[in-house]
């Protein structure tokens, strides 16, 4: 590069505090007016070129320095870089040259809150540098300044409000500052009591880096002592994090977010569930089991953990488990039907895992028998999954046209007399009219139709029913990946 142009590129750089953006050939082109210079910017982002698009706004700025335009474009370029410091420097150098000029006031408040909310590292260095605590603070001293000198613009006071609203929720990113968050409101407060009351910023808002700050410090805080305000945010805090992570797919952040929960409260729900999810994801039914039981250590009277515990025994075949299963299951109180179903539907499952299919049958039998002198009818819920239970156990005991009559019994009420019907048909007494199932229940019958047909060896029949299926749910994965195998 020749000395001159060195020269030039130092002259540029002298407008700001920092060298921004670490320019490389900011050197303004000959003739170039501002309109064309800020033309040029515009036709730069369309075609991809950022880089020549900050030279032109940064030479735009170097003409008339006291227009906020260019800033705007230039800032709105960095942010998207994820560079928020940047252009807080950038109006901070403005206004001292440019006091008179109101909007710089405004753009330096607004830049001020967004570093907060979007970048903690980021942040601190804007606090070194320039020697402040707070930056919701100084945003808000920032707009009282503009609004002495400018009463008359409405617009500066609801940016006000915009502070005001953000030191509501200063605790999420700072738990353990110092921040007088009362002192600050009380001043804002004479300058914004007339507005109507706005929704405060909401925790969807914050950036990941913001959040990620926020977990970390109030998961450290909890650890070292106990308190509930501040376990309320984190809770709040952690379940938005969660949510992002699940979306993205990220299960392994998802696990060791869950973990740090558990950590400061061992018997917080929203970690629990998370984690409990992930492992089943994943398919680590020992894992999942470790932590079912601790659970149940902390709360040992808690019947639906010990359904949890034992459906997690069978779901993940941990054979050896199965004994230990059944007993848990004899200490379940039945004080409600759907927990009477519940027990008893999953001491069938355990039975049948055993082989022991009779046991299971009467089991269901004695069920119904029980209901049906204390009712005169059975509810939909009751019937169904009794129903799919005996139909299971008739395929894994190789009937398969005992399963396929009491299936499709539940689909519609024809009659399929000419389907062979081995052993008794006590679940057809309880199946009628009310009974007949839609959407995806329908599916789950259909399925069981054509893996009765598929065991029995008939792939034709089963390639129907699974066709079946797919003519009603086309994007039923699960049944594309069986006619795949077909």
């Amino acid at each position: 590069m020749k000395r001159r142009d060195v020269l030039k590129l130092s002259a540029l750089s002298s407008l700001y505090l920092v060298n921004p953006f670490k320019l490389t050939a900011g050197v303004m082109p000959v003739g170039k007016s501002y309109n064309e210079l800020m033309q040029a910017g515009k036709t730069l982002v369309k075609s991809g070129d950022l880089i020549g698009a900050k030279r032109a706004y940064f030479n735009a700025i170097k003409l008339k320095p006291f227009l906020v335009q260019p800033y705007d474009n230039l800032s709105r370029l960095l942010y998207k870089e994820g560079d928020y410091l940047q252009p807080a420097e950038l109006f901070r150098k403005a206004l001292k040259d440019h006091p008179q000029r109101h909007a710089f006031y405004d753009r330096l408040g607004r830049s001020l809150m967004r570093i907060s909310l979007s970048s903690p590292k980021q942040e601190e260095l804007y606090k070194q540098r320039y020697q402040v605590e707070n930056l919701f603070e100084e945003a808000g001293k920032t707009y009282i300044e503009a609004i002495n000198q400018w009463p008359d613009k409405a617009y500066l006071v609801k940016e006000l409000r915009e502070v005001e609203e953000g030191l509501s929720k200063i605790n999420y990113l700072y738990p353990d500052s110092t921040v007088d968050v009362a002192r600050i409101k009380k001043s804002i407060a004479p300058y914004t009591q007339n507005l109507p009351v706005k929704q405060h910023l909401k925790i969807k808002d914050y950036s990941d880096d913001a959040l990620m700050s926020a977990f970390d410090k109030m998961h450290l805080k909890l650890k070292q002592s106990s308190d509930s305000d501040t376990l309320k945010q984190f809770k709040k805090v952690s379940a938005e994090l969660i949510r992002r992570c699940e979306q993205a797919s990220q299960y392994q952040d998802v696990e060791g977010f869950c973990q740090k929960i558990m950590e400061v409260s061992v018997d917080d729900q929203l970690g629990y569930t998370h984690l409990k999810r992930i492992l089943i994801h994943d398919q680590k039914y020992e894992q999942l089991h470790g932590l079912i039981s601790e659970r149940l250590s902390h709360q040992p009277d808690n019947n639906f953990i010990k359904l949890s515990l034992v459906k997690n025994t069978i779901k993940g075949r941990l054979s050896a488990r199965y004994r230990q299963a059944e007993n848990l299951l004899q200490t379940v109180q039945t004080n409600t039907q759907s927990l009477h179903l519940s027990k008893t539907l999953l001491l069938a499952k355990l039975y049948s895992r055993q082989s022991l299919l009779t046991d299971a049958e009467s089991l269901l039998n004695n069920y119904l028998t029980d209901r049906s002198s204390q009712s005169d009818t059975l509810n939909k819920e009751e019937v169904r999954s009794v129903g799919l239970a005996y139909a299971k156990l008739a395929i894994r005991d190789k009937k398969y046209g005992k399963a396929r009559k009491i299936l499709k019994s539940f689909i519609s009420k024809k009659d399929y007399a000419n389907e062979k019907l081995v052993a008794n048909n006590f679940i057809l007494t309880f199946i009628n009219e009310d009974h007949i199932l839609e959407g995806v229940h329908k599916d789950q019958v259909m399925a069981l139709i054509a893996k009765s047909y598929y065991k029995q060896g008939d792939y034709q029949k089963a390639k129907s029913w699974y066709r079946k299926i797919l003519r009603l749910n086309p994007n039923n994965t699960s049944i594309q990946n069986c006619l795949k195998k077909l």
